[in-house]
């Protein structure tokens, strides 16, 4: 360890490439670095984990740390910061937050935002990778794929680092794997009794920008109609479902301990006794829908949405249907959905949408 804290003070660092200093291992076609990512954060509550870190978020680990290690810290102080730095950084950390928060982890959490995660709550989280070290694929970033489940050397890499940090980490701490690659690592560490099934929240998208549109659809922020033929709306639909009503039950299991939340529940329940006296309506007149009644569409996180335009930056979230109507009296559409499927959300104007007490 002391020789690898020497290498990492030392090194010169381009951008571009790891340096051969630093290389571990390889089989194949597979070469492994190390970047200073050992670091876990014991007392977290959720635990994101990504594939492996890339080049470029392994310079900036090496950097954090050298620039930690010459500020005269710690080398365990110098590992924690470089971690926070680099954990999913860019607009990786945009697109996992709104995704968290629209299948109410923060909820779970008891957090404003997912994108605290990042600032003031960072201690509630853990980031990790299936591949703890940057593992590149014929000198590229490696992309993930079951090839982590079936190739014996990456295979190998996934057990140890995520059954040592399995067993630190605290017992009810909730895992969050990121793309299908990851999705069958965390199932082949079910099967193999290392952790259980209901604290894996399967099914959210790899939070890269390159996977914009279907983290967009995920969150409801583009219209079904509006996809390309990459995007296959109807597993998204599913999975977002199915993490929704997960979280939903570990957010009930939660309350059924805290007697606090469980007065926060009878009150919000009160407050949708209230709501439900009020009917805001829009009925199709044409097309395959036509009869049918839209109502406002409420998201997972318990939010409408009303806007002036189609923009998601002019979006306002609103907590409840009175809310709705002051806006619809200052001119806002409001997105609604068929209450029975509540599938592909639209914006619809003031005026074809009726209003009654």
């Amino acid at each position: 360890m002391e020789n690898l804290q020497n290498i990492v003070q030392s090194i010169t660092l381009c951008d571009d490439r790891l340096p051969s200093e630093l290389k571990l291992s390889e089989s194949g076609r597979y070469t492994t670095y190390y970047a200073p990512f050992e670091h876990i954060n014991a007392s977290a509550k959720v635990v994101i984990c990504g594939i492996t870190p890339g080049i470029q978020q392994a310079m900036i680990a090496l950097k954090t740390t050298q620039a930690g290690l010459q500020r005269g810290l710690e080398w365990a102080e110098a590992l924690q910061e470089a971690k926070a730095s680099s954990s999913f950084a860019g607009s990786m950390r945009k697109n996992l937050a709104m995704m968290l928060d629209y299948i109410g982890l923060n909820q779970y959490l008891k957090i404003e935002a997912c994108s605290g995660l990042f600032g003031a709550h960072n201690d509630f989280v853990h980031y990790t990778s299936a591949l703890r070290n940057p593992v590149l694929d014929a000198g590229k970033n490696y992309s993930g794929g079951r090839s982590m489940t079936t190739n014996e050397y990456l295979w190998n890499q996934a057990l140890n680092g995520l059954k040592e940090e399995i067993a630190i980490l605290p017992n009810d701490a909730v895992f969050i794997p990121l793309g299908t690659g990851v999705d069958e690592v965390f199932r082949k560490l079910i099967n193999l009794g290392l952790i259980s099934s209901n604290r894996v929240l399967f099914g959210l998208p790899h939070a890269s920008g390159a996977n914009s549109e279907r983290i967009a659809y995920f969150c409801e922020k583009k219209e079904r109609s509006a996809l390309s033929t990459k995007t296959n709306p109807d597993t998204i639909e599913e999975k977002r479902d199915s993490l929704v009503k997960h979280v939903a039950h570990l957010i009930l299991q939660v309350q059924t301990m805290d007697p606090i939340a469980a007065t926060s529940e009878v009150h919000a329940e009160k407050q949708k006794l209230r709501n439900d006296k009020m009917k805001i309506e829009y009925r199709v007149a044409r097309g395959k829908q036509a009869g049918s009644i839209f109502t406002p569409h409420q998201n997972a996180d318990g939010f409408y949405i009303v806007s002036k335009t189609r923009f998601e930056e002019d979006q306002v979230e609103v907590t409840s249907l009175r809310e709705i109507k002051q806006y619809l009296d200052r001119g806002y559409s409001v997105r609604m959905s068929d209450p029975m499927t509540r599938r592909s959300p639209t914006l619809i104007t003031p005026a074809s949408i009726t209003v009654s007490d």
